[in-house]
C-alpha cells in the first residue's frame, strides 16, 4: 500500500471521530458533562489495554492461528483486528454504562391533569381550557417546583391582565418553555411580565415546551384567517430565542430522540424558499431513523452527543431562513405587524441568526448571566420568577421605544417597574 492510498485511508477512518468529537464540543460547557466525556475516554482507553493484555499473554495456540490466517490474509487480518479492538471496549463501555444509567433515578414532571395532546402539524400542543398543577421531582424525589397552569379557550397559556383599561395593540409572544414559563405561575410568565408594564398591550402567550422556530412558521402558515384580536394599533410578533432553538429547527440527533420526532420539518430550497416536508419522521424517515438510533447509544448520551452542530453555518442558514420566513408570515397574516426576534442572554449564535434572518432583533445577550443562580429555577434550568421581571421590563421598553419612536420617550405608556434593568431588586 503506497503512502498516498496509507493516507486517505487514515483520513477516512478518522473522519467519523472527529465529526464524533465536535458534536460533543457543542455541549461541553457544563463542567459536570466535560468531566462525565474525560472519565468516559479514560474508561474506553483502559478497556483496550485490558484487551490488548488478554491477547499478549492470553492462550499461545489460537494467538497463532491468528497469526498464520494474519500471513494469509493480511489485509482482512488488520482490518478484523482494527475492528475488534474498536468495538470490544465500545460494547462492554456501552454495557457497563446501560446498567448504571437504569439504577440512577431521572427527574420528572407530573401533571395532574393530561396538559398535552397529540397533533398532527405540530407534533403536540397544550389542550384548551384545561388547568393542571405541574410537579417536578429531582431524581433524588425533592419537589423542585409545583405550579398551576391555565390553557385559555385556544389552547394557549393564559395571561392574566392587571389592567381594566381597554387594550389597544396585542402583542403575539412565541417561543418555548422560556416563553411559555415552565416551572412558573401563570402571572410569573414573560407575556403577564410585560402586561404588567406595558398596560396598553394585549399579551398572547403562543410559546409552548419543546417548540422551535419550525413550530412558530407551522402556527403562522395555519392561519387562514388573523386570529389576534382587531385593535387600534397593529399588532407585534414577539420571539424568544434560544440557542436550543437550532437544534429544533434542524431536527437534530437530541431533538428527534427527546420530543420532536413529528416536529414540522422545514428545507430550504435555493438558500431561500422555506418548503414545508412533512415531519422529521415522514419528511427525511431514513436520516431520523438514523438520528433516533444514534440517540440511543448511552454513551453518546452521556458524552452530551449531538449531530449536526447548531453552529455550523448550515444549522444557522436553515435557522436563519424559517425566522425569516415567519417574520414575513406574521406581517402578511396581521395585515403588516411587525416582527421582533428578542436574544435571550448568554446566546452565543442569537446575533449571527437574527443578522442572516434580516429581522430585527433586539439583542440581550448580555443583559444577565443566565447561569447565576438568581436566574434560573434551582434544579430545573428555566428562567427564575426573578428573571423573567429583568427581561420584560427591558423588552417593555424596548419595544415602546421601537414603535414609537421619536414620537415615545422609553418606558411610556408603561406601568410600574417598566425601568427594570439589569441588577435591580
Amino acid at each position: 500500500m503506497g503512502v498516498r492510498t496509507s493516507r486517505r485511508l487514515a483520513r477516512v477512518l478518522t473522519a467519523p471521530f472527529g465529526s464524533f468529537i465536535a458534536g460533543c464540543e457543542t455541549r461541553a460547557a457544563d463542567p459536570a458533562l466535560v468531566a462525565k466525556q474525560v472519565l468516559i475516554v479514560l474508561l474506553l482507553t483502559a478497556a483496550g489495554a485490558v484487551g490488548a493484555a488478554i491477547a499478549w499473554w492470553g492462550p499461545r495456540e489460537p494467538l497463532r492461528q491468528a497469526v498464520a490466517l494474519g500471513r494469509r490474509f493480511p489485509r482482512l487480518a488488520a482490518t478484523g483486528l482494527g475492528m475488534g479492538l474498536t468495538l470490544l471496549p465500545l460494547v462492554a463501555l456501552e454495557g457497563v454504562l446501560r446498567a448504571v444509567v437504569a439504577l440512577r433515578e431521572q427527574d420528572r414532571t407530573i401533571y395532574s391533569i393530561p396538559a398535552f395532546e397529540e397533533h398532527p402539524d405540530l407534533g403536540y400542543r397544550p389542550k384548551a381550557a384545561v388547568t393542571t398543577t405541574a410537579t417536578r421531582y429531582a431524581p433524588d424525589g425533592e419537589v423542585v417546583y409545583e405550579v398551576v397552569y391555565t390553557m385559555d379557550r385556544e389552547g394557549r397559556r393564559a395571561v392574566p391582565r392587571s389592567s381594566s383599561a381597554a387594550p389597544r395593540r396585542a402583542v403575539a409572544f412565541f417561543g418555548c418553555s422560556f416563553t411559555f414559563g415552565e416551572g412558573l405561575r401563570d402571572e410569573e410568565t414573560l407575556p403577564a411580565r410585560y402586561a404588567e408594564r406595558a398596560t396598553s398591550d394585549l399579551a398572547i402567550n403562543f410559546g409552548v415546551p419543546g417548540y422551535g422556530p419550525n413550530h412558530m412558521l407551522a402556527i403562522l402558515r395555519s392561519w387562514t384567517t388573523n386570529p389576534l384580536p382587531d385593535l387600534p394599533s397593529p399588532p407585534l410578533g414577539v420571539y424568544l430565542f434560544i440557542d436550543g432553538h437550532i437544534g429544533r429547527a434542524i431536527g437534530s440527533v437530541y431533538v428527534v430522540n427527546r420530543y420532536g420526532r413529528r416536529a414540522p420539518y422545514f428545507r430550504l430550497e435555493d438558500d431561500e424558499l422555506v418548503v414545508r416536508r412533512g415531519s422529521y419522521l415522514s419528511g427525511r424517515f431514513f436520516t431520523s431513523i438514523t438520528f433516533w438510533a444514534l440517540g440511543k447509544s448511552v454513551i453518546l448520551r452521556e458524552l452530551g452527543f449531538d449531530w449536526p452542530r447548531p453552529g455550523s453555518s448550515r444549522s444557522l442558514r436553515i435557522t436563519a431562513g424559517i425566522v425569516r420566513a415567519a417574520s414575513s408570515e406574521f406581517a402578511a397574516r396581521t395585515g403588516g405587524g411587525r416582527f421582533y426576534m428578542v436574544v435571550y442572554p448568554g446566546s452565543r449564535w442569537g446575533a449571527e441568526v437574527a443578522r442572516q434572518a434580516g429581522v430585527t432583533v433586539l439583542d440581550y445577550t448580555e443583559l444577565f448571566d443566565p447561569l447565576e443562580s438568581d436566574y434560573v429555577i434551582e434544579g430545573d434550568g428555566h428562567p427564575s420568577a426573578y428573571a423573567i421581571p429583568q427581561l420584560a421590563g427591558r423588552l417593555a421598553q424596548d419595544l415602546a421605544t421601537s414603535v414609537s419612536g421619536s414620537d415615545s420617550e422609553p418606558g411610556a405608556g408603561m406601568g410600574p417597574g417598566a425601568a427594570a434593568h439589569p441588577g435591580d431588586r
